[in-house]
C-alpha cells in the first residue's frame, strides 16, 4: 500500500467520521429542534440546540463544551458532509472500507452500521455521542435500533444471521438474556478495524481472516465451506 493510498484512506475516514458525529448530533438535537422553533415562532430568539436531550438517573445529558457546540446541526450541514463523503469515496484507488462493502455485498445501509461501529476504535466523541442520540448516558454503544433511527434506506435484512455483517463477523453482538437483539450493544471486530484503516492483518484469528494480500475478509476452513466464492 502507497502512502498516497494510505493518505487518501485517511481522508476518506474523516469524511466519513466527520459526517456520522453530525447524523448523531442532528439526532440527540431532535427534542431541542421542535422546542426551539416553537419559541422563535411566540416571538422570541431560538434557543440553542441540544439545551436539553435526555435523563438518566437524574443527569442531564449534553455535548460537551466547544466551538459551535451550541448551534443546532442543520440538514445542510449533513448533506455536505454527505457529498464530501461520497467524493472522497469516488478516488481512483478505493478506499478499504469502500473495497470491503463492494466485495462482500455490503448495502449502504449495513456499511452505515458498519462504519458507526468501527466509530467507537476510530472517534474519541463516538461513544458520548452515541449516548446522546439514545437519551441514555448508559448505553454510550451503537445498536440496531440507533441505526435505524439515524440512516436512510433501513433494512430488517442487515439483522439476519445469513447477512453479510453476522455471516462474515464484521460486527460482534452482546446480547444479555431477555434483551431484544435490536437494543443490544454492537462493536466492530478489532481486525475490521485495522483492515478499514488499512493496516495489514497479522494472522488468522476466528472466522474472518483478512489475508495478507489485502483482500477482505473471508472463512477460515473450520467455519465450514465459503458460501461466497
Amino acid at each position: 500500500m502507497t502512502g498516497d493510498w494510505q493518505d487518501a484512506n485517511n481522508d476518506y475516514l474523516a469524511a466519513a467520521l466527520h459526517w456520522l458525529r453530525l447524523v448523531l448530533r442532528r439526532h440527540a438535537e431532535g427534542g431541542s429542534h421542535a422546542q426551539g422553533a416553537s419559541h422563535a415562532e411566540g416571538g422570541g430568539p431560538a434557543r440553542p440546540a441540544l439545551v436539553y436531550v435526555g435523563r438518566r438517573a437524574g443527569k442531564n445529558l449534553a455535548l460537551p463544551a466547544g466551538p459551535g457546540r451550541d448551534l443546532a446541526v442543520t440538514d445542510g450541514q449533513v448533506t455536505g458532509a454527505q457529498q464530501a463523503w461520497a467524493t472522497a469515496a469516488a478516488g481512483e484507488q478505493a478506499p478499504a472500507m469502500v473495497e470491503l462493502s463492494d466485495r462482500l455485498g455490503l448495502s449502504p445501509f449495513e456499511q452505515k452500521i458498519l462504519l458507526l461501529c468501527a466509530a467507537m476504535e476510530l472517534d474519541p466523541a463516538a461513544p458520548g455521542l452515541c449516548a446522546l442520540a439514545q437519551h441514555d448516558e448508559g448505553k454510550p454503544w451503537p445498536t440496531f435500533a440507533l441505526a435505524f433511527e439515524l440512516f436512510d434506506d433501513p433494512s430488517w435484512e442487515a439483522l439476519s444471521p445469513r447477512g453479510p455483517l453476522r455471516d462474515w463477523r464484521l460486527v460482534e453482538i452482546t446480547q444479555l438474556v431477555g434483551q431484544p437483539l435490536t437494543g443490544s450493544a454492537l462493536r466492530a471486530d478489532e481486525r475490521i478495524v485495522s483492515y478499514i484503516k488499512g493496516l495489514k492483518p497479522s494472522r488468522c484469528q476466528r472466522t474472518a481472516c483478512p489475508p495478507h494480500s489485502g483482500s477482505p475478509p473471508r472463512r477460515c476452513s473450520r467455519a465450514g465451506p465459503d458460501r461466497r466464492s
